[in-house]
């Protein structure tokens, strides 16, 4: 009891939330197919120091550091085209995969529309704050900032 207590005490001292296991069943993972559903939403989320509680997104922001962001939980083969985040294509400047451990938990992003031409990847829990930084790269070699126009979970990176 006095682990559970001193958990809760230490995420409410870091505004982040607890897990504490109760012995109830866990929350059930999405399974491809349901994630493949998923619409895009605008995001106010961003990575921490501390690892948040998977969402089981994939999220994009307009500007580095994470700000102005939008999230998906399924594939989306045409940025342009993102729904309540309006046209996303070739405007990411940072990316976070924080999807679930499951089968296909890997992020692959796509310079082209229809999950075309060069590729790159983002395994589950990894954030880029920074694609104009130039380190983050295509399959090509190109740069990643303002290029990303489609992407897809996979279940390798």
């Amino acid at each position: 009891m006095q682990a559970v207590l001193t958990a809760v005490a230490v995420s409410v001292a870091l505004g982040v939330p607890a897990v504490v296991s109760t012995g109830a069943a866990a929350a059930p993972v999405p399974s491809a197919g349901q994630q493949a559903m998923g619409n895009p939403h605008p995001s106010n989320l961003k990575p921490t120091g501390i690892r948040p509680l998977a969402d089981g997104n994939f999220h994009a922001y307009r500007e580095s550091n994470y700000v102005n962001g939008c999230y998906w939980s399924g594939d989306s083969a045409n940025w342009v085209f993102s729904g309540g985040c309006g046209n996303f294509n070739d405007t990411a400047s940072s990316v976070w995969n924080n999807g679930y451990a499951a089968n296909l938990d890997g992020v692959l992003m796509f310079k082209d529309i229809n999950y075309g031409g060069p590729f790159m990847c983002l395994s589950r829990g990894d954030s880029w704050g920074d694609l104009n930084l130039g380190i983050e790269r295509f399959s090509d070699g190109s740069f990643a900032n303002d290029q990303i126009s489609s992407h897809r979970w996979s279940d390798f990176c």
